[in-house]
């Protein structure tokens, strides 16, 4: 550390900074990118509640129902992929 010099530490501080602002951009990209998805899936589960008809209560309990469907669902072709 003895050749640590401000050229370096500026250096280092602009690269720090630089790759930041890369790793934002692809978050944001990401983001933006998947709200479309996002409000798909949102309108799949609402039309798949209202056709369980579990939308009568609070929203959480909605949706505690559906994820206890799926994990359901999950666990049984789990159980029906097994190999004999």
């Amino acid at each position: 550390m003895d050749d640590l010099t401000r050229g370096k530490v500026v250096g280092w501080l602009f690269w720090i900074v630089g790759v930041g602002l890369l790793a934002y951009g692809g978050i944001s990209l990401l983001a933006y990118l998947a709200t479309p998805v996002m409000e798909l899936v949102g309108e799949a589960l609402g039309s798949f509640g209202s056709a369980l008809n579990v939308r009568g209560g609070d929203p959480i309990y909605s949706l505690a129902v559906l994820c206890i469907i799926i994990i359901g669902l999950v666990g049984l072709a789990k159980v029906m992929g097994r190999r004999k």
